[in-house]
């Protein structure tokens, strides 16, 4: 796993729980999400540069990642890339606002340069770390 983190902005301060964070996200997901079958597509609010999206990734079909900040999106490419991961989207949007469009449906379209849906993602599974107030 190859991650960087922009000067600046906001991150977990300490690598050591930060890795020790993303092994216990992916042994929960493994064991929960990975035993109701079929493909998952993971929801992730406040990605941040993309330390849980890289780490996450690869249990999943597709990650569609929100995050508002432009650096940290700009970031969260990059990490994406560094890591040839091809099923992550990233979005830059404020979470509150994305989530009152599409969680009542859990679902979300990714569409083509001609407007047609490239990818329906089913969320099965959505991560906000860290906890936020207003998204219940």
């Amino acid at each position: 796993l190859r991650y960087r983190q922009p000067f600046g902005q906001f991150s977990n301060p300490n690598p050591h729980v930060a890795v020790a964070t993303a092994e216990w996200l992916s042994d929960v997901i493994r064991t929960s999400v990975g035993s109701e079958g079929g493909p998952a597509d993971l929801l992730e609010l406040y990605c941040g540069a993309g330390s849980h999206t890289v780490a996450l990734a690869p249990l999943f079909r597709h990650v569609l990642a929100v995050e508002i900040n432009r650096h940290l999106v700009t970031a969260a490419q990059q990490n994406i890339a560094q890591n040839s991961l091809e099923n992550v989207t990233v979005i830059r949007a404020p979470s509150e606002e994305f989530c009152k469009r599409i969680l009542r449906k859990r679902s979300y379209q990714i569409r083509g340069e001609d407007g047609s849906t490239k990818l329906q993602l089913n969320f099965s599974c959505t991560i906000v770390d860290p906890p936020r107030a207003g998204l219940d």
